[in-house]
């Protein structure tokens, strides 16, 4: 393969560099080498570790070189594998036995929850009584922080990271199931801000919403410091602005910075109100620094991706980017539609095929579907977003 030459020519330059190739080509020649042997490649000199270990080349390298993250449970010991989307192959482990050696009471890894920048969301069962214990960590420098488990105040569904760029401050946000069958259930809503000290430490409670709030990662995207969700009707406060049936999905906006649900949702992109939509035909991502909404139609099996350019007095301004037809050979696509990830720098979209356990990736100017990378051991991958030569892309 065209990136192994690259990384052999890289290792041949380590050995046989006098130091006086321009820095400039020596740039160009580390951009193209892959993550797994560039972390080798930085150990041969000063210079080289200063080089790459630059955010502005760890950001241009990790566009370059995109990595996702899974959780392999199929093993007694879990690990977080760290992945080239390209090769397929793993470029950092994590195991359940390395995070107990950091941080004593942390069990086996259980749950991806999700990503920001360099850190990592997952829940993890105590190694006394296996009660799950969510965790922070950053894979670049192997820091990890226990969130606190204090005021907890039902079931957690999810733990969403979000950075603010106001305060350049990361916050968690936690949302649990609370109530009971007897009386309307709830979602708990608490944040906290991690690195802070004091009361910085401890869950912040902030006022709930309904249970149609849906908290899965697949329904959920941090853009700018505002988690979007979908709101699958609209909840039992009194913003009565839009005339909604439970079939017609609207965005529930919670801003981080303020720590404060924003009082306006937004209703979704025009083909989520033409078609009856479920939970399974739409999916929530941050592509371009935009909230996209990726919406799978069953009457023709396609799948639109819709970017939300800006809102105005309320009223949100949806462009739709991708039309693209599932692939014929796919089985159950129509109830099993693919999941965007990412999309690349040449326009193509990488999507998660969960029911065949495939990367595939769409390409628009010709209309057709290439399968990447067989991923049968693997069950929930998100894309990692931040750079193993750097410790954080906000640094």
């Amino acid at each position: 393969m065209a990136s192994a030459a690259l990384a052999r020519d890289a290792d041949s330059l380590a050995v046989s560099n006098d130091g006086a190739l321009p820095s400039d080509v020596l740039y160009e020649v580390l951009l193209r080498v892959p993550a797994k042997a560039l972390c080798r490649l930085r150990l041969v000199c000063r210079s080289w570790r200063s080089l790459t270990s630059d955010p502005r080349f760890a950001r241009t390298h990790s566009a370059r070189h995109p990595l996702f993250i899974v959780i392999d449970l199929d093993r007694l010991d879990p690990e977080i594998h760290i992945i080239d989307l390209y090769s397929g192959g793993i470029v950092k482990r994590i195991s359940s036995a390395d995070l107990a050696q950091r941080v004593h009471g942390i069990g086996d890894l259980y749950r991806l929850m999700s990503t920001e920048a360099s850190l990592v969301c997952v829940s993890t069962t105590t190694s006394d009584d296996g009660t799950v214990q969510d965790i922070v960590l950053n894979p670049a420098t192997g820091a990890v922080k226990i969130l606190p488990d204090d005021n907890r105040s039902g079931l957690v569904d999810s733990c969403i990271l979000g950075y603010v760029p106001s305060t350049g401050q990361y916050k968690v946000l936690r949302l649990s199931f609370c109530g009971t069958p007897e009386e309307t259930f709830k979602v708990a809503c608490e944040v906290i801000t991690l690195g802070g000290c004091g009361d910085d430490q401890r869950w912040r409670a902030k006022p709930s919403r309904a249970i149609s709030i849906l908290a899965h990662v697949k329904y959920v995207a941090v853009v700018h410091g505002v988690a979007y969700f979908w709101l699958f009707k609209s909840s039992d406060d009194d913003d009565d602005d839009d005339d909604n049936s439970n079939t017609m999905p609207i965005v529930a906006l919670f801003d981080l910075a303020t720590e404060k649900w924003r009082p306006s949702t937004l209703p979704g992109p025009i083909s989520c109100h033409v078609y009856q939509v479920d939970a399974d035909q739409i999916h929530f991502n941050s592509f371009d620094g935009c909230l996209v909404i990726s919406h799978h139609k069953v009457r023709d099996c396609s799948a639109d991706l819709w970017f939300l350019m800006g809102v105005d007095n309320n009223r949100p301004s949806w462009t739709k980017r991708y039309s693209m037809r599932c692939a014929p050979h796919w089985d159950h696509a129509i109830f099993y539609p693919p999941c965007p990830l990412v999309i690349l720098g040449d326009g193509r979209v990488v999507a998660w095929l969960k029911r065949k356990r495939v990367l595939t990736v769409y390409d628009p100017s010709t209309g057709t579907w290439e399968d990447l990378i067989n991923l049968k051991y693997y069950f929930t991958l998100e894309m990692y977003q931040g750079s193993l030569l750097c410790s954080d892309l906000e640094c």
